[in-house]
């Protein structure tokens, strides 16, 4: 029997298919939603996981199931008529708003690109004045206040990688000024390293940090360069830096 369905679904026609899958797809997910909206309602009722609980998540699955099945049923047939026959504006339709988008694409790309430039600087000036008004603040204190005040710390700027080609190592660090940065940086080989991408972001030590966690397996601690040396592929870079 089980051998002989696919032969009598093969030969029935597209019609009677479309119905047969639509309701099939449509009695999973509906059976799917209505066990949760179950569940959900007599949770929301007792306050707490019982038989009654659970019944209601049946029959929310057993009820959605036979509503999805009826309507996908019901549907199914319409698509596998209209689609054909509408196949062709849509083919139209999509070569014609294909280039539009692209172009739209092009011409925006860039708009938010700026935005979000200027997003981060105004981000990073308006960090700069907190950072030096509570500095000024701690510093101001006598000095017992001080040691009980939490040190003020730069959060706005840039995550970083740079490589060393001479090496074939990789430095991920963090910087407000990445080029100024690049010319404090030696690498493992003692040439001055090249910048592969800079990273904006509104939290440079937890991007350092979490970026340092993933590939902690291939950092380099005994390059004599510091702890934020790794040996990372081609591909990893591309993938940090994208």
């Amino acid at each position: 029997m089980i051998i002989a369905i696919p032969a009598i679904v093969a030969a029935l026609t597209p019609v009677v298919k479309a119905a047969l899958v639509s309701a099939g797809i449509s009695a999973a997910v509906s059976g799917g939603i209505g066990a949760v909206g179950g569940a959900v309602e007599g949770y929301q009722e007792h306050g707490e996981i019982n038989r009654e609980v659970l019944d209601n998540a049946a029959h929310g699955a057993l009820n959605g199931a036979k509503d999805g099945a009826l309507i996908g049923g019901v549907f199914g047939p319409v698509g596998a008529f209209v689609g054909p026959a509408i196949a062709p504006a849509v083919q139209v339709v999509d070569d014609i708003a294909r280039p539009v988008i692209q172009v739209a694409d092009e011409v925006a790309g860039p708009i938010f690109n700026r935005i979000g430039t200027a997003s981060h600087s105004l981000a990073m000036s308006a960090d700069k004045v907190v950072y030096n008004t509570l500095k000024n603040v701690r510093n101001g204190a006598p000095p017992a206040i001080q040691k009980l005040l939490p040190k003020t710390k730069y959060s706005v700027g840039y995550g970083y990688v740079m490589d060393d080609a001479a090496s074939g190592a990789s430095k991920i660090g963090r910087s407000i000024d990445p080029k100024r940065r690049l010319g404090e940086v030696k690498g493992p080989s003692g040439a001055k390293p090249k910048i592969a991408c800079t990273i904006p972001t509104y939290n440079m030590k937890a991007l350092e940090d979490s970026l340092h966690a993933v590939y902690a397996s291939q950092n380099l601690p005994n390059t004599g360069a510091g702890r934020e040396w790794f040996n990372l592929s081609t591909s990893q870079v591309k993938a940090i830096c994208n």
